[in-house]
């Protein structure tokens, strides 16, 4: 395997950067007056059109405003009130991996293409986009401009296209088995990460590194 990979494709969200996301549920229960359990079950539901970028923030926030007061589970909130609490959320809790960071610039000395294959949404890559993460990645293959998400075999093959490559040539390193299955199915090899220090040792034993 190691002698085919030709690019490397990162997650970014749980890979490349560290984010509490999850602080969602407790801005969120504050601001609707929901139940934990109830929020997340409306947030979930609507992640994956998020993700596809066919649903923006606010209309996603109006949705699960509306639903939860029409269940009797909640209050209605003006979608101008949380249309930004994503975009917030990232901003203030995002943590860039330096030691991640430094495998990629030594993957890229050892002659390995490296790119982005993410799962995310139009204001997470703006803050992103805005503080240089994505500058370290070609190509930046996004789930919210390709209209397709993980696990989903077109995203994969959406992904090597980008890079001119076969997925033959790629292998995706992503925090997530069934992002993992996915991109083996669609022709990529793939790595959990588990961590920096494992994931050298992985790329080491695969001969990407020197």
């Amino acid at each position: 395997m190691a002698n085919a990979i030709r690019l490397v494709f990162f997650d970014i969200g749980g890979v490349v950067i560290q984010a509490d996301l999850e602080r969602y549920l407790h801005v969120g229960c504050a601001l609707f007056q929901a139940t934990p359990e109830d929020l997340r079950r409306e947030v979930t539901a609507r992640v994956p059109d998020l993700e596809r970028g066919t649903l923006d923030s606010q209309l996603f926030w109006k949705q699960v405003s509306e639903t939860l007061w029409s269940r009797g589970e909640g209050r209605l909130v003006s979608p101008e009130t949380c249309r930004h609490l994503w975009r917030d959320l990232l901003a203030s809790t995002a943590q860039v991996d330096l030691q991640v960071m430094a495998l990629i610039g030594a993957l890229q000395k050892a002659g390995i293409r490296v790119g982005a294959l993410s799962n995310t949404l139009h204001d997470h890559v703006k803050v992103l986009e805005e503080r240089g993460v994505y500058r370290a990645f070609d190509p930046c293959a996004l789930s919210c401009r390709l209209g397709c998400r993980k696990p989903e075999r077109e995203i994969y093959l959406k992904a090597a296209e980008l890079a001119h490559m076969k997925p033959r040539d790629c292998l995706l390193v992503d925090d997530l088995n069934e992002n993992l299955e996915g991109a083996r199915r669609a022709g990529m090899s793939a790595l959990l990460f588990r961590g920096a220090e494992p994931l050298a040792q992985d790329l080491l034993r695969l001969d990407l590194l020197r």
